[in-house]
This record gives structure tokens, sequence and C-alpha cells, in this order.
């Protein structure tokens, strides 16, 4: 799944339906933990971009 900010990367995703509503369902999406695709998943929800090791001082 590409985005603009965190590049490519790799997710698993489950969808929930509400059986009163089968209509409606819930999607999650997750990456492996510990992998970089975790690591940029987690910089696009705090609202940063590129990479931890993008942002260390040189």
């Amino acid at each position: 799944m590409p985005t603009p900010l965190a590049g490519e990367r790799t997710l698993d995703w489950d969808t929930f339906r509400y059986t009163g509503a089968p209509e409606q369902q819930l999607v999650l999406w997750a990456a492996e933990p510990g992998t970089s695709d975790a690591e940029r998943l987690a910089d696009l929800a705090h609202g940063r971009s590129g990479s931890a090791q993008d942002r260390k001082p040189q």
C-alpha cells in the first residue's frame, strides 16, 4: 500500500462485520511488528514522513 509520505509498505488486514448491519464493516490494517513497514506506519500515524533513520542528525 503506497502513500506519498510513507512510501511503499506491506500491510495485513482483517475485516469484521456487524451482524445487525451486514452492509457495514470495520477494516483493520497492521504491519508486522518490528519491521520497517511497522516503523513507517507509526511515522505516518504520528504525522512524520520518512523513517527514523532519515531524521537522525548527521
